[in-house]
């Protein structure tokens, strides 16, 4: 038995309890996640749109055909884990939630190689918050950017403290430099607000000397950014340093009607100011991007005390003890399960008062703020951004380390200033209160309905579809796109009448949305009413010329109606914004065919196969064309 006991009080029994608790506390996860529609889906903002270019990058198209509106490394590490998995979903966050659990044993083992003193647990007090902060095995399980991010953060902070350790500048230090400027310019491709570390650390380096080093580090890091940011500027044809439309979070954050938070929710809102954004931008003949910052700059210069209101709450909302949204992690999402939803406020409450309270005995230490200045500027810096742009659960997971070290801190504190303790605990609560006391209430249920039921929709279970929608269509805040799901929920069940009433409906609220219109289309084609079907599309063609589903389908209308060369136009636009999309090559393929082009007939086949390998369908059109070929 005091074996037993030692081993349980000693270092490698103490990791070896949490780190069987974070595994534990994963497969629990996984297990009750597996109960929601959305954990074998990509769906919602962000989320869908990391997957569909991770499968344009599987089947071979590298490059973006548009100007890109997120920063490109974390769609080539799904595309990876689509190949290893198979595009498994669930597989996809298994592999994620296990990626970071080795990365954050790499960290408490770089900890306690670099800070090996007897008497210190900090990094045991850190590991333990990596293990069992609940938001953070949420969020390395979602696919999203911020995911990848969280594995490159600690190789990052574990170099430039080996780096700032270094007393002498030698060759070690200018290879630490490099590497850490390299894994710093992939972090800034995952995620753009890394670029607030990259400047404040190559700056740090400078002031404190070591001029070679920053230098190294500054120019290792554009040697990752720069043929990501030619590349992007030469899609967008205008200069773009990592994605375009970058300065839309900048508008969100600092403008009249704003709240500190990503309050503009995906739905009809959300659209309506993009296509109005688009449609300035294309009569001033300028970007998107300039229409954004005009717009801030209009707002600082008129109601300059307002801006720096936003400022202050900003900084202020950092520590809200919740999980501010950003895109799809609203909070019915966000706690799903009941391992999250139970936990996570307590948790939440725990670190960031913990964290707040470790300020004080870091910043009045020398000594410690030495030793943790490499995590505390990424935290800061990551601070510094969501001041200046909008404040979300998502955005503030890079400061988890930084935040973790101080609560580690302010744990490990010596116990005869138990005064200095307290008070600093008591400031620290007093914080986190006004913060939640400031904080905009956030309910996201109305775009959680709509997420959940586009997911059962996909599972065929369109009783549960109409269960969960049926009623809330007008407090939605996407009410066309639920009026959508509930018409081909009704289109499951037979019931095409009420189908239709739905899809009109959602024609008529939405004048400018093609869906609607693209879906009474379908209905209509699929009845054989191949002239009202195309009259429909045509109609939705016009409100989203560029709307994929709809130029699709308008082409098979026309591919039905032998209208072959409208057809083959419409497809080629298709296949021009959407280069994998392996239906519409394989129709673009019997179009061709049909006007006797039969070599781009064979192309188009080809490549849709490429991207649906083994379809029996393709395969059969493929030898087809090809014994047409031979014999003519």
């Amino acid at each position: 038995m005091t074996a037993v006991k030692d081993f349980f009080c000693s270092r490698r029994g103490i990791f070896a309890v949490l780190l069987t608790a974070g595994c534990l506390l994963r497969l629990e996860y996984l297990r009750e996640f597996a109960a929601s529609p959305l954990f074998s889906f990509a769906l919602g903002a962000d989320v869908s749109e990391y997957w569909e270019r991770a499968q344009l990058i599987l089947n071979g198209i590298w490059e973006s055909t548009s100007p890109d509106i997120h920063a490109p490394l974390y769609s080539y590490f799904l595309a990876l884990e689509c190949w290893l998995t198979g595009s498994n979903i669930p597989g996809i966050r298994g592999l994620q939630l296990g990626l970071g659990v080795l990365v954050w044993c790499g960290l408490y083992a770089f900890l306690r190689l670099r800070y090996c003193v007897p008497s210190s647990k900090v990094p045991e007090w850190i590991f333990a918050g990596t293990m069992l902060y609940p938001p953070l095995i949420f969020f390395q399980a979602e696919l999203v950017s911020e995911s990848l991010l969280l594995m490159l953060i600690p190789a990052i902070l574990c170099c430039m403290s080996e780096l700032t350790a270094r007393e002498k500048t030698d060759k070690k230090s200018f290879a630490l430099s490099g590497i850490g400027g390299v894994l710093t310019g992939l972090a800034v491709i995952t995620h753009p607000m890394t670029l607030f570390y990259w400047g404040l650390q190559s700056l740090t380096l400078f002031l404190q000397k070591r001029k070679v080093c920053a230098g190294i580090f500054f120019a290792a890091g554009l040697l990752v950014l720069l043929p990501v940011s030619v590349s992007r500027s030469l899609e967008a044809r205008r200069p773009v340093l990592v994605q375009s439309n970058s300065a839309f979070n900048l508008y969100l954050g600092n403008h009249a009607g704003a709240d500190g938070t990503c309050q503009l929710r995906p739905g009809a809102a959300w659209k309506k100011f993009h296509r109005k954004t688009r449609f300035e931008a294309e009569r001033r003949n300028c970007p998107q991007d300039h229409i954004h910052l005009r717009k801030t700059w209009d707002f600082v210069r008129s109601s300059p005390f307002h801006a720096v209101g936003l400022l202050l709450k900003k900084a202020l909302l950092v520590w809200v003890p919740g999980e501010l949204p950003s895109g799809a992690d609203a909070p019915p999402v966000f706690g799903w399960t009941p391992l999250i939803r139970v936990t996570a406020p307590f948790a939440q409450v725990l670190l960031l008062t913990l964290a707040l309270a470790g300020l004080y005995p870091v910043l009045t230490d020398p000594e410690k703020r030495q030793k943790w200045s490499v995590f505390l500027l990424l935290t800061g810096a990551f601070y510094a951004a969501q001041i200046l742009f909008v404040t979300s659960g998502r955005y503030r997971l890079a400061m988890l380390p930084g935040l973790m070290v101080l609560m580690a801190c302010f744990l490990q504190w010596h116990p005869r200033r138990y005064r200095e303790k307290m008070l600093s605990a008591g400031g620290a609560c007093l914080i986190v209160s006004l913060a939640a006391f400031t904080a905009p209430a956030v309910s996201g249920l109305a775009e959680s309905r709509t997420l959940f039921a586009e997911a059962l929709y996909r599972q065929a279970r369109p009783e549960a579809v109409k269960f969960l929608l049926s009623g809330h269509t007008e407090n939605s805040n996407d009410p066309a796109r639920d009026m959508c799901i509930l018409g081909l929920a009704e289109v499951q069940t037979g019931n095409r009448q009420a189908a239709e009433k739905w899809f009109r409906q959602a024609a008529e609220i939405a004048p400018d949305e093609a869906e609607g219109l693209m879906n009474l289309g379908i209905l209509h084609s699929e009845a054989g009413r191949l002239d009202e079907a195309e009259k429909l599309l045509l109609q939705a063609r016009k409100r989203e010329w560029d709307h994929p589903g709809t130029l699709y389908n308008l082409a098979l209308v026309q591919e039905k109606k032998k209208q072959y060369q409208e057809a083959g136009e419409n497809l080629r636009l298709l296949l021009l914004l959407s280069p994998g999309d392996a239906k519409g090559w394989n129709a673009l393929g019997r179009v061709s065919f049909m006007q006797g082009d039969f070599e781009l007939a064979e192309l188009a086949f080809l490549r849709a196969l490429s991207l649906n390998p083994g379809e029996k369908g393709l395969l059969r059109n493929l030898e087809i064309v090809r014994k047409q070929r031979k014999a003519n």
